[in-house]
């Protein structure tokens, strides 16, 4: 079966939707103990919430169990985060919304959200999404559908860099800091549309951590 598409550049401007890889965090396998990196964690987070003092912002936490070890370790009062409810999430948005300068750490939000304006004014992907291998579902899938995985993965980037950038005048960068980024961006490329490429950078490097 033939299929045809159309590809269309986005009307916002690369500048003000710039998606920055910072390669800090080398989180552990799957199954072993996620609490160790904790302090990588909590440093580059707050790294760049130093980055912007009084803007709102949003986290792309992919997990509950993550998003509970950044609220561990990151002591910023800036931070809020929800449990597993949809009534949670719901009032997590409105206090986001409701209150200068605060950040919100969530592992829903990668669509589905508009957070335009001064909503939200970066973001930061402290992991990348990938499907939870844990699901036989997923797993079955991706054993037998060829680069439907990835697929699902850059599907999940696109969506969540789009959070907060929902007019053509908003401006939000957006960090990712999964040192996996850097392999697999460079061979999935091909699923991102032109658009998406052109906003993609490395981290400046006055704000690449020395102690490393």
């Amino acid at each position: 079966m033939k299929n045809a598409y159309l590809a269309m550049p986005s009307p916002f401007a690369a500048d003000h939707r710039l998606i920055f890889y910072w390669p800090v965090l080398a989180w552990p396998k799957h199954g072993t103990d996620q609490t160790t990196i904790g302090h990588e964690l909590a440093r580059a987070v707050g790294r760049i919430l130093a980055m912007h003092p009084s803007s709102r912002g949003l986290i792309h936490s992919i997990s509950y169990p993550r998003t509970e070890l950044l609220m561990k370790c990151c002591t910023s009062p800036r931070l809020m985060a929800h449990g597993n409810d949809e009534g949670e999430f719901e009032d997590a948005l409105s206090r986001l919304n409701a209150t200068p300068g605060a950040v919100l750490a969530s592992p829903r939000a990668l669509e589905g959200v508009d957070l335009k304006g001064a909503a939200s004014e970066f973001q930061i992907f402290i992991k990348l999404p990938f499907p939870s291998l844990g699901d036989p579902r997923v797993k079955k899938r991706k054993e037998t559908a060829r680069g439907w995985y990835d697929l699902m993965v850059a599907i999940a980037v696109i969506q969540g860099c789009g959070r907060s950038v929902r007019t053509a005048s908003d401006v939000a960068p957006t960090y990712v800091l999964d040192v996996n980024w850097g392999w697999w961006y460079k061979a999935n490329r091909h699923l991102f549309p032109d658009y998406f490429k052109q906003a993609v950078r490395p981290m400046p490097a006055p704000h690449i951590l020395s102690e490393r």
